[in-house]
């Protein structure tokens, strides 16, 4: 039990020396690694990730826009979706979207801390199955971006 306190807060640490806020949330960062592929295993660059809450008339959803970042990352081939916060953020909506595929739309998490995902997209028109899986980001996995990008 000790050492798993031990691990969590170093992680909390690691990721983004997180704050207390006046309601005692520890707060920080989640950065989500998402490998947008084709029917082929091909990154889709080109791809405009969205999350928000189920409701799309909710007026928490312009936070989202004001508090997170998406960006390519070069290095990893992958979208990197990062989103400050206080607190976990439960029973979101990640919707994936690019020209010549069917828009994805897929429940998510976004806990303090890293996760990774692999999204394959459908063709429009096409009969293939949209795929969504969750990699580990286990130590010594270079799957998962773990450090919060600042630039502008």
């Amino acid at each position: 039990m000790f050492k798993s306190a031990i691990l969590v807060t170093g992680l909390l640490l690691s990721v983004s020396a997180p704050s207390i806020d006046t309601h005692g949330q520890a707060c920080g960062f989640s950065i989500n690694t998402i490998y947008v592929e084709d029917g082929e295993g091909k990154p889709i660059r080109n791809a405009r990730l969205i999350v928000s809450r189920k409701d799309p008339n909710d007026d928490y959803n312009p936070h989202f826009t004001e508090v997170s970042k998406a960006y390519w990352s070069e290095e990893r081939n992958a979208h990197i979706y990062q989103h400050g916060l206080c607190g976990s953020h439960r029973d979101l909506i990640l919707r994936i979207s690019a020209e010549g595929f069917d828009t994805l739309q897929h429940p998510i998490d976004l806990p303090l801390g890293w996760q990774a995902f692999v999204v394959t997209m459908r063709r429009n028109g096409t009969g293939g199955p949209a795929t969504f899986r969750t990699l580990s980001c286990t130590e010594g996995t270079t799957l998962c971006v773990k450090t919060v990008n600042t630039e502008k």
